[in-house]
């Protein structure tokens, strides 16, 4: 699948530690972690309902 947007997040040096650690425990880079969460819970929530069914506007902060 190729990349098309960045997807991004702010914290703390804290925050960037804790998700180092937990993505190094699932043997993934901090980024296809994210992604693996965000995909997960979305499956869980909609199943396979594309995104776009959803009338889900990103936020426009």
């Amino acid at each position: 699948m190729p990349r098309e947007k960045a997807i991004m997040t702010y914290g703390t040096a804290q925050d960037r530690l804790r998700a180092a650690a937990v993505a190094k425990l699932h043997k993934l880079t901090v980024s296809g972690w994210l992604l693996k969460v965000i995909r997960d819970e979305y499956r869980a929530v909609y199943g396979d309902t594309p995104p776009e069914k959803l009338n889900a506007e990103p936020d426009q902060r």
